[in-house]
């Protein structure tokens, strides 16, 4: 636990993984149309891919077409797709987890995906001794993030890049900033109650210091 009363010092900074840590819409995007294909569906471009994308993966892929019965399936097919190919760090992303260490700020990612997949990409990308902790196979991640608020008296931050993601740490009391560089455009992230939007996760070293209360 962070001990401070200046509400507006940072406990945690918390992470979605893919498309926020790590850049692979264009994976996400392989792995899904190799699930579609599995169940007979058609498979999405790029364009229909960042368009109809959002979280949980289950209502995803039922979107998709996937049939209410084999989603369960399918949904681990998915994370398995996932971690069978690799993907590169985000833009700014390694200078951003290297500055929170120096500043003792604690990181923790937060995700749908399965934590082996997460764990897998971060040893690749060797960033693994940057995290503290990995929560993934995340079904609710407001209520993640409520857990997490509760126990810190520093802010929680909390950085995606999907829609429920921002509403997720709305619903916590988390501090949402949004990343435009991955599955969904930085409009849809703001009108989920972003409080802002960066390209470049580097541009988030001010907040290591302190949030706007």
């Amino acid at each position: 636990m962070t001990i401070t009363d200046d509400p507006r010092a940072v406990g945690v900074l918390a992470f979605d993984w893919n498309g926020t840590l790590v850049d692979d819409a264009e994976r996400a995007r392989e792995a899904t149309n190799r699930v579609l294909a599995a169940h007979g569906v058609a498979p999405l471009t790029m364009d229909e891919f960042t368009s109809t994308f959002t979280l949980p993966i289950r209502r995803f892929l039922l979107a998709a077409g996937v049939r209410e019965a084999q989603v369960g399936a399918a949904e681990k097919q998915w994370n398995e797709e996932m971690m069978a190919g690799g993907a590169p760090l985000s833009a700014g992303a390694a200078d951003i987890l290297r500055a929170a260490a120096e500043q003792r700020v604690r990181v923790v990612v937060v995700s749908a995906a399965a934590p082996q997949a997460i764990l897998k990409d971060a040893r690749d990308l060797r960033v693994d001794h940057l995290l503290e902790k990995v929560i993934g196979s995340v079904r609710d991640k407001a209520a993640e993030l409520t857990r997490i608020v509760a126990a810190e008296r520093g802010r929680v931050i909390y950085v995606g890049d999907v829609e429920y993601d921002m509403r997720s740490a709305v619903k916590a009391g988390a501090y949402p900033i949004g990343f435009g560089g991955g599955y969904r455009p930085a409009s849809a992230l703001a009108e989920a109650g972003a409080d802002i939007v960066v390209w470049n996760l580097a541009a988030l070293r001010p907040f290591l210091t302190e949030v706007p209360v």
